[in-house]
């Protein structure tokens, strides 16, 4: 009796075993997560083999023990012309040891993105034994003087996180922080069709897996369904820089491309803030206190003027006038600015972020064509105690100006470490100054302005960069077609003229003055600047390479070209219209490039009447670059610098939102770009 009553006993406390360790509060003796346990360990040991040695303390490169590569199907779907598709095959290694490659992150990327800290006191060694993922990503995004080597890098990164996360549902601060560092320079492999989504999903993913957006503590159904929860340890500085680096980065993108939406700003996200800034942990912190606040500025200031928002007013409710908000949310700018530490005050990088939320809220309006004729009728109208038309201009034009005087005060040695969020500034920028240039700057503003920087053997655009980096892809080569009829121009008449029309009247506001050409010119030769200083510090094998700023500078360039073209063709209009006899109208236009002839080249008329001169050939130096692609003018219609990033003549969907179908749809080869 007494045996079975212990059998009893024992069976009883097997099934208990058997339930805590289902529940996973008993650790089982030996079961399939061990296994995965041993796996990981093992792979993770395969990948500190993967880094150079830290053992010896020569600083000189250690290399690989194994070659790195860019497989076939890496990015194999997206666009074949875009820098996000690089040739596959051999990659050199990282271009410095990893003690390097650390001191460079912690020195100069880690000020201008303060979200992911690695402490003074440790080394690249220690960190590698530590986090090895977060140590990979670090050496990713600092080994730019190699783009082949950060695309074969990303590549075994984004294996490492699909395998760890999707199949072994891994779940850690490390592989947090590890993707935040990779999104923070993520421009380097494409802003628009790689994985800079998916990255920022799963990164909100892990924040709530980890239970990082909330207070720590035991959830209500935790301690009721569980024996005995265990209590969580309290939260660190660490895990609160993260969470606010997921909401900064996701709200940066989301209002910038409109493409995701952003995260809450909660309450927990203003108590983590206020703890970073009472501890005063590191120096970094103060700046990461700043970011934040304006980049919740900007997505009040978005959510409010943005097309989207739903109306949520209710009748009988009064609401404010818009122009009440904006002066609101001017003084908040006024007040956060008068509140920066005076490092932060001299910083050009952290002032663009300012200066990108006043652009915000005075941005230029869309060039619609209802829009433009309601400026033209009533510029100078206005109830009591509220902007004018006229008045908006002036702030449009303030807030643009203020933006390129800014951006432009950053040396251009500094635009390698500048992370995403300054590029997608420069994105909306660039694309607030061609609104600009469509809707106030006339045709004269271009008429001996400032000429684009002059190609040369040596270019982007020379033969050799071309050949060895551009191939037609025959296969793929396809056309759209045009939605117009053929015999006439895809061109909205009304809205030519109604701009037209509008810049007449802008002709006596002189304060109203933008300088498009000269900072056109000027944007293009930091670009080229930036990739001379590249080309200077790459490997020999990688000098020919196309990059980001040999495509940024061709980007210029051609924004430059549709620019004045627009401006040509809003004076015919006003030539057209004119009741001048024809001798007393307002010469053809000439464009603003010099109007001398280079050595050995004849100054001869053009077609159309249009002289051969700086502006044909810079049209000759694009031509060069695509190769046997036809350089028509159909490629001149339309402009849309927020597909900065996409493919190198991605025009199909060229037309400026701001213009809608102006500028016609235009019929495009496609072309696939190796780097």
């Amino acid at each position: 009796m007494q045996a079975v009553r212990t059998a009893q006993i024992e069976e009883r406390l097997n099934g208990l075993v058997n339930l805590l360790q289902a529940s996973g509060e008993l650790p089982p003796s030996h079961s399939p997560l061990a296994t995965l346990s041993d796996a990981a360990a093992r792979e993770q040991s395969s990948m500190n083999q993967d880094t150079p040695s830290a053992s010896g303390s020569t600083p000189s490169y250690q290399p690989y023990a194994h070659t790195w590569t860019i497989p076939e199907t890496y990015n194999c779907q997206a666009i074949p012309s875009c820098i996000c598709r690089p040739m596959p095959g051999h990659a050199p290694p990282p271009p410095d040891s990893d003690d390097v490659l650390l001191g460079l992150y912690r020195t100069q990327m880690q000020p201008v993105y303060p979200f992911v800290i690695i402490p003074p006191h440790m080394s690249a060694a220690e960190l590698r034994a530590s986090k090895p993922f977060l140590m990979s990503a670090i050496r990713m995004v600092t080994s730019f003087r190699s783009l082949r080597s950060m695309s074969a890098q990303l590549s075994r990164l984004m294996g490492h996180i699909s395998d760890h996360v999707l199949i072994r549902s891994a779940k850690s601060l490390e592989l947090l922080q590890g993707i935040l560092v990779i999104t923070g320079w993520y421009q380097y492999h494409c802003m628009m069709h790689a994985q800079l989504n998916n990255l920022l999903a799963l990164a909100g993913s892990l924040i709530g897996d980890i239970g990082l957006n909330c207070p720590p503590g035991v959830r209500e159904q935790a301690r009721l369904m569980v024996a005995k929860p265990p209590e969580p340890s309290g939260r660190t500085n660490e895990e609160r820089r993260a969470l606010l680096g997921v909401w900064f980065m996701t709200c940066n993108v989301s209002i910038s491309f409109n493409r995701i939406d952003p995260m809450k700003y909660t309450a927990y996200i203003q108590d983590c803030l206020k703890v970073l800034e009472k501890d005063e942990e590191y120096e970094s912190d103060i700046t990461l206190l700043h970011l934040v606040k304006v980049q919740r500025l900007m997505v009040r200031i978005f959510e409010l003027t943005s097309k989207d928002r739903g109306e949520e007013d209710m009748p009988g409710i009064p609401t404010a006038p818009m122009s009440a908000y904006v002066a609101a949310l001017q003084n908040e700018i006024d007040t956060l600015h008068a509140n920066l530490p005076p490092s932060l005050q001299n910083d050009s990088i952290f002032m663009t972020y300012l200066g990108t939320a006043r652009l915000r809220l005075y941005e230029p309006p869309a060039v619609d064509l209802t829009l433009v004729r309601s400026l033209a009728e009533s510029m100078t109208t206005g109830q009591r105690g509220q902007t004018t038309p006229l008045d908006k201009l002036y702030q449009s034009s303030a807030a643009l100006r203020n933006w390129f005087d800014t951006w432009l005060s950053v040396p251009a040695t500094s635009y390698f470490r500048l992370p995403l969020c300054n590029m997608s500034q420069l994105v909306y920028a660039i694309t607030m100054l061609g609104r600009w240039a469509q809707l106030a700057t006339p045709r004269t503003m271009y008429e001996g302005g400032t000429p684009m920087p002059s190609g040369s053997e040596g270019s982007p655009y020379g033969s050799a960069a071309r050949i060895a980096s551009n191939e037609l892809s025959e296969s793929q080569a396809l056309t759209r077609p045009i939605n117009c009829d053929q015999q006439s121009p895809c061109r909205d008449r009304d809205l030519i003229q109604a701009v037209s029309a509008l810049q007449s009247q802008l002709q006596s506001q002189p304060g109203l003055t933008i300088n498009i050409p000269e900072i056109l010119s000027t944007m293009c030769s930091r670009c080229e600047q930036v990739n001379l200083i590249f080309q200077q510090t790459s490997p020999e094998e990688e000098k020919t390479d196309n990059n980001i700023w040999t495509f940024s500078a061709l980007k210029i360039r051609i924004t430059r070209v549709k620019l004045e073209r627009w401006a040509e063709l809003v004076a015919a209009a006003a030539e057209n219209t004119s009741r001048l006899p024809k001798a007393e109208a307002t010469p053809r236009w000439r464009g603003s490039y010099p109007q001398t002839p280079a050595p050995g080249v004849s100054m001869g008329q053009g077609p159309a009447g249009l002289v051969s001169s700086g502006l044909a050939q810079d049209q000759t130096q694009i031509q060069n670059f695509f190769d046997s692609t036809s350089w028509t003018a159909d490629l001149l219609d339309g402009v849309d610098p927020t597909i900065w990033f996409d493919g190198y003549l991605d025009w199909g969907s060229m037309m400026m939102n701001s213009t809608g179908n102006a500028m016609g749809p235009v019929e495009v080869p496609q072309i696939q770009i190796r780097n």
